[in-house]
């Protein structure tokens, strides 16, 4: 059977200082056949001029075909994946934001594991590392599971998008509503490879230091992701959409537990949060969160920069 063409989706916006990195991770790909396609939410940092003057000087190779757009008005964070999404012509689409950096075998070791699965998965997840604005490796990406998606280190079939369609609120994050979109259409692969260079404190949800700001906000992102689900369930079969309504159900009763925790003033308030939340028995990051989220401001906001700090310490140490 012949190997499916691959398509590496670079999603910008205002990135300009770091789209050429990103394209040229995507371009030094040694997966084949290959297709890179790139399309610029109409940012108005210069990111385009940047896009155009990258391809020109520096062309993908003769085998690896290329799409470029520029959106006319900006769709957001899902609209201008969906747009990409649109113009690829691979059975598989590697997601590639425009800040971060793809290792050169990051099709290629996607596509295995897709194809070994019988090229059923509607996603495949992995790993990667946390780098900095300037590059500098910071620690080890997590693996990337559906629990936990992260779009930047995930790839998708287009199978998804000629089923639900484009998505109707823009004000959505690509990567909730697709890996939900994916659970609900079959099964998703999760393998431990390290396949990409996640940038912090460049992006949309990420900030080294003040993890409060970043957990409200990530949890209000999957919230509303949660409650959009609605519409999605409500396009499955019968059976598949009552398993589905239930499991919503539960995720948004946990959600909201889990940002009443980090919002609430009262230490009652606080404390119903955290018995509704289901809490694993060991001292997880989640749970040492938990635990910070207790504590009464100004001192749960101490305790958390000086985790940060202590994290930041051991990466840079090695020990992470």
């Amino acid at each position: 059977m012949a190997k499916p063409l691959v398509s590496i989706c670079v999603k910008s916006w205002n990135g300009r200082r770091y789209v050429r990195e990103a394209l040229a991770g995507a371009f030094a790909q040694t997966y084949r056949p290959l297709e890179v396609v790139v399309v610029d939410d109409a940012s108005d940092d210069g990111s385009w001029d940047e896009i155009q003057a990258f391809c020109r000087d520096n062309p993908p190779p003769p085998s690896v075909s290329l799409v470029l757009k520029r959106n006319a008005a900006n769709l957001g964070s899902i609209g201008n994946w969906e747009e990409v999404c649109s113009l690829a012509h691979g059975e598989l689409l590697v997601k590639a934001d425009g800040d971060d950096i793809s290792a050169p075998d990051r099709a290629e070791r996607i596509a295995a594991a897709w194809m070994a699965d019988g090229r059923r998965a509607m996603a495949v997840c992995h790993s990667g590392w946390q780098i900095g604005r300037h590059g500098e490796r910071k620690g080890r990406l997590r693996i990337v599971t559906p629990g936990w998606p992260l779009g930047a280190a995930m790839a998708f079939s287009p199978r998804i998008l000629e089923f639900f369609g484009r998505t109707a609120d823009g004000s959505l994050v690509d990567d909730e509503v697709w890996t939900r979109r994916a659970q609900m259409l079959g099964s998703v692969i999760v393998i431990p490879d390290r396949l990409v260079s996640y940038r912090l404190g460049s992006g949309e949800t990420t900030n080294e230091w003040n993890i409060r700001s970043v957990v409200v906000r990530c949890t209000m992102m999957s919230l509303a992701a949660v409650r959009y689900a609605h519409v999605d369930a409500a396009k499955l079969a019968p059976s598949d959409r009552d398993v589905w309504l239930s499991r919503l159900a539960a995720d948004e009763a946990r959600l909201s537990a889990k940002l009443a925790l980090a919002t609430e003033r009262s230490l009652r308030a606080r404390w119903r949060a955290f018995r509704a939340m289901p809490c694993a028995r060991r001292l997880s990051v989640a749970n040492y969160l938990r635990l910070s989220f207790l504590l009464p401001r100004p001192v749960s906001d101490v305790a958390l920069f000086a985790y940060v700090l202590l994290r930041n310490v051991l990466r840079r140490a090695g020990a992470l």
